[in-house]
């Protein structure tokens, strides 16, 4: 299975949805957020949900390595906050 390349340069990382498309979604969020079923607020497309995990699999996986001593869930909390109000 071939791998897709992709070159991004770090001043060109400038919101959440830019993030997004470099992990694969085309297009991240959906026009309007939905509320699912637990009144929560889901705001991406299908694309979308699988690259915020993909982003939160990469946040929580550079903690482990690095052995960081950095609060992931606050950073994934504060990731959740600007997604909803996109």
């Amino acid at each position: 299975m071939s791998q897709k390349k992709f070159s991004i340069e770090a001043e060109d990382i400038c919101d959440l949805e830019t993030i997004l498309v470099a992990l694969g979604a085309k297009r991240p969020f959906l026009n309007k957020a939905e509320v699912d079923s637990e009144g929560r607020r889901q705001p991406f497309t299908k694309a979308g949900a699988i690259a915020y995990k993909k982003l939160a699999y990469i946040v929580y996986t550079i903690a482990e390595i690095t052995e960081a001593d950095m609060n992931v869930d606050d950073i994934i909390e504060t990731l959740d906050d600007i997604a909803c109000d996109f």
